[in-house]
């Protein structure tokens, strides 16, 4: 955090006044000047790093937080949307019990929670941080390092939202090991209290990951992004599916999906039928990656009779066209093996202008190809280059909206 206290809570307790709250994006020396002969320099700076944070909050909070918002950029960057916040703070008020919300930064989370009606107790180890979720929630916070042996009195038959700090600076991280608190902290509150929700990156080694009995792992998509995984246990876990599933949710529809993970199709049912010879059908289907992530695309696929396209590429094919929530569906034109100049020239000949490139495994560059093989006709294609087996395949398709 680059500033104080003093400095956010002299802002705040300004009104903020209309000219720090008019205070421009990218100000010029002259718009500074003029600002710091009313206000001190450091309510200053803090009035257009909240400015800054409002501007990116926009799309991704609710609009009556983000008009009342006090936090600074990188808070907003790493704080749950509304949408997502929502959508757990509906299953914890459900239990009508009393929540931490651990790690709490700017305090999204906290908002939903307190909107939704749970009493909820924001904690951060970072002051501003802890003040900040107070002031954007209206709730209660408190200043503490969850790690201390003293938080798991603390939360001892309690509930607990937790979100473990995953950037060092400006890097992410992805390693579970090096989420902050750390995976034995994590496990120790898990085991403590009475439910928690942990709030998880999408990428995270799901092999790390604590197990204990009745656990739920849910992966979030939000309008086709996959955004982020949640490990619900004890009361918070509840009855959602059974045993050993995991769960695939999407929003803004809140439409889930649940199942054993399972590979996308056993190998040698994928050798014992037609698929080698005839790979690709009529329809082509990319399905939403939180899905495909926790391995859940194979069992999805069989519960609605379509097949892959190869068992190592995450895409679906059907003879038919099949509206699903969790599909895009593409109708195939073409496929051919992957030669540029012989792609380029089919792609003419069914009058492409604009042209999207799709692979896996990074085959080709999509942004470079994409201009190699834009036309100067008026259909929108899409080429999906990828390795099917030993050949190397460009699908040519038609998005279907």
């Amino acid at each position: 955090m680059s500033f104080p206290l003093e400095d956010w809570q002299a802002y705040a307790s300004s009104g903020p006044a209309p000219e720090l709250l008019a205070v421009p994006l990218q100000p010029t020396v002259a718009d500074l000047a003029a600002l710091r002969r009313a206000w001190p320099q450091g309510v200053v700076a803090v009035a257009v790093e909240n400015a800054r944070a409002r501007n990116r909050a926009a799309s991704k909070l609710a609009e009556d937080l983000v008009g009342r918002l006090v936090a600074d950029e990188q808070g907003v960057m790493v704080a749950s949307s509304s949408m997502a916040a929502r959508y757990k703070a509906m299953r914890i008020a459900s239990l009508n019990a009393p929540v931490f919300d651990l790690c709490c930064g700017i305090g999204a989370d906290a908002y939903e929670l307190a909107r939704a009606g749970v009493a909820v107790t924001a904690v951060d180890q970072d002051s501003v941080r802890a003040w900040m979720a107070s002031t954007n929630a209206t709730c209660g916070s408190e200043v503490g390092d969850i790690a201390a042996s003293g938080w798991l009195t603390r939360v001892q038959g309690e509930l607990v939202h937790i979100d473990p700090s995953r950037r060092d600076g400006s890097k992410r991280r992805h390693d579970y090991a090096a989420y902050r608190p750390g995976p034995e902290t994590i496990k120790a509150i898990i085991n403590a209290a009475a439910g928690v929700c942990v709030k998880l990156g999408p990428g995270v080694d799901l092999s790390l990951l604590p197990e204990p009995e009745g656990s739920r792992l849910e992966f979030i998509s939000e309008h086709g992004r996959l955004t982020q995984a949640l490990l619900w246990t004890g009361a918070l876990a509840g009855a959602l599916v059974h045993d050993g599933h995991r769960i695939a949710t999407l929003l803004p529809s809140g439409e889930s999906f649940s199942a054993v993970p399972g590979p996308l199709i056993d190998i040698d049912n994928w050798y014992d039928s037609d698929g080698p010879t005839t790979p690709v059908l009529h329809y082509l289907y990319e399905a939403d990656p939180t899905l495909e992530r926790p391995g859940l695309l194979g069992p999805f696929a069989s519960s609605i009779g379509v097949r892959p396209v190869h068992p190592a590429v995450g895409l679906l094919t059907s003879e038919h066209k099949i509206e699903n929530p969790w599909l895009t569906a593409f109708e195939v034109l073409d496929t051919m093996p992957w030669r540029t100049k012989a792609v380029r020239s089919r792609l003419q000949e069914l009058g492409a202008g604009v042209v999207a490139v799709k692979t896996r495994a990074k085959l080709v560059d999509p942004d470079v190809l994409q201009k190699t093989l834009r036309g100067r006709g008026d259909e929108q294609l899409v080429v999906f280059i990828l390795r099917l087996g030993e050949k190397v395949v460009a699908i040519i398709a038609r998005r279907l909206d």
